[in-house]
């Protein structure tokens, strides 16, 4: 009985072999030669889309995508979509079919009111952070993709100066901007505040950094993280105790790489000495906002 299974089990796999196979005898070439790679997407000044070569730099695929220059590129991962926008203020939704020759299909476009500064999706969302220094507006809107709807921040809760970072934490339907107003700012994906944290110096970025929802933020030459303690309210904490990630290396346990400092340069050596952790946690001050 148990030759029988192990012949058995043999003739699946060579089933799955040939399979594979003939797969991949059939498979377009460019799915062949991009299959497990990452997708480097570029906008021009002509308003083109270009899939380029990651090896040569060369264009594997374009497509006029706006009638303006492309001022910025993001991309929605999960639902396989790529969005862009232009100098004309208008937001292309494209649909990625990342293993063909024509890469991208048009979904559904959009204008705005103003040139897009930031730009964040997150599945459902999409997240536009808009700079006017001429009228001193920075707002912060959310853009439902699959209602077609959008939520507009109120304008007492906005910014009071340019918004230079912008991140999403999909698990618990969060994004985060930071701006020149020295605040790090919550919001939920309707665009509702969520906490408002003030800093002592304005940041130049942001990024979830972590499973755990940590954000760093980057303070003159330096990055300091903000532990998800300190903005997220408890009923979102316990849902975030809930979440099952996936294992990985846990946090503080070795790297397996070192570094001898005698072997880096003395610029280098220099600016690690010269590392400045003055920016504390008590600097941050956090308030939650009456919504």
């Amino acid at each position: 009985e148990l030759l029988s299974s192990d012949q058995w089990l043999g003739v699946v796999l060579e089933a799955e072999r040939k399979n594979r196979l003939r797969l991949r005898d059939t498979q377009d070439p460019l799915q062949k030669e991009m299959e497990g790679q990452s997708l480097l997407l570029a906008g021009t000044s002509r308003g083109f889309l270009v899939l380029v070569d990651h090896e040569d730099g060369s264009a594997r695929y374009s497509v006029k995508a706006h009638e303006g220059s492309v001022t910025m590129i993001a991309c929605n991962p999960r639902r396989s979509q790529v969005i862009s926008a232009s100098t004309g203020n208008v937001v292309n939704i494209w649909r990625l079919y990342p293993h063909t020759q024509e890469a991208l299909s048009l979904m559904m476009s959009f204008r705005i009111t103003s040139c897009p500064s930031l730009m964040v999706a997150s599945r459902e969302r999409l997240c536009i952070a808009c700079n006017d220094h001429i009228m001193g507006s920075y707002s912060l809107d959310m853009y439902s993709l699959t209602e077609q709807t959008c939520f507009t921040g109120q304008p007492e809760h906005s910014h009071s100066d340019a918004i230079t970072g912008l991140d999403s934490y999909p698990r618990l339907k969060l994004f985060a901007s930071c701006g020149k107003d020295h605040t790090l700012r919550i919001w939920s994906e309707d665009n509702h505040p969520i906490r408002v944290l003030q800093l002592n110096v304005a940041p130049e970025g942001l990024a979830f950094s972590s499973h755990d929802a940590h954000i760093t933020l980057s303070l003159h030459a330096h990055l300091h993280t903000v532990i998800n303690t300190t903005y997220i309210p408890e009923p979102l904490q316990k849902q975030l105790v809930s979440i099952q990630f996936p294992k990985g290396v846990e946090e503080g346990s070795p790297r397996g790489f070192t570094v001898d400092l005698e072997t880096l340069p003395p610029e280098d050596r220099q600016r690690l000495e010269l590392v400045d952790n003055t920016i504390q946690q008590d600097s941050y001050k956090g308030a939650l906002s009456q919504e």
